[in-house]
């Protein structure tokens, strides 16, 4: 397992995803037998702690949304 921790603001993505070469099958069993853990923490100023841990099978990014002034506007939006 791998542990992710930071300081996230309004407009923060974090993306997780799948290594390159790891199938289908290897992602549909780390999913149901390791899981993905988000730990959100209080808000303060507009800003939360986050904790993932995540199998070592997948990436973590983190990014700024792009043409959103808000996290409504992104999860409005299907086109991510």
């Amino acid at each position: 397992m791998q542990l992710h921790m930071g300081i996230r603001k309004e407009g923060d993505v974090l993306r997780l995803k799948a290594l390159d070469g790891c199938s289908d099958a290897e992602l549909a069993q780390m999913l149901r037998t390791t899981g993905i853990e988000i730990v959100v923490g209080p808000m303060e100023g507009g800003r939360s702690r986050i904790g993932i841990r995540a199998p070592k099978g997948f990436s973590l990014k983190v990014e700024r949304l792009r043409k959103c002034q808000s996290t409504e506007d992104y999860l409005a939006s299907p086109k991510h």
